[in-house]
């Protein structure tokens, strides 16, 4: 969790992952004491898990595939050409697995 954290902090503030070592060690400094904070101030931690955790289902539940299936409908919208290529490419992906699996 800390690598993946580090790495979007990194790409959002310098542009890329490769800094110098203060910095570097600045950030797992922060990334570590971030949460020990909360655990030491707030030890009903659990309660911010399970908000965090139904905020986070929310999303994938119902945003995130609404947004995809828009997504693909502006894509069939303005370049009907792109959607093609992707619907035959995914069915030749599907093919593949198919064939594999009866081998």
């Amino acid at each position: 969790m800390n690598h993946f954290q580090r790495t979007v902090l990194f790409n959002l503030f310098y542009g890329t992952t490769e800094v110098n070592d203060t910095h570097f060690y600045a950030v797992n400094i922060g990334i570590s004491l971030v949460p020990l904070f909360f655990a030491i101030f707030y030890p009903l931690v659990g309660n911010i898990i399970g908000v965090a955790a139904s905020i986070s289902g929310f999303f994938m539940i119902y945003i995130i595939p609404v947004i995809t299936y828009l997504k693909m409908k502006k894509i069939e919208i303005e370049n009907p050409a792109l959607a093609k290529a992707l619907k035959e490419n995914k069915l030749e992906l599907l093919n593949k697995e198919n064939q594999t699996e009866v081998e």
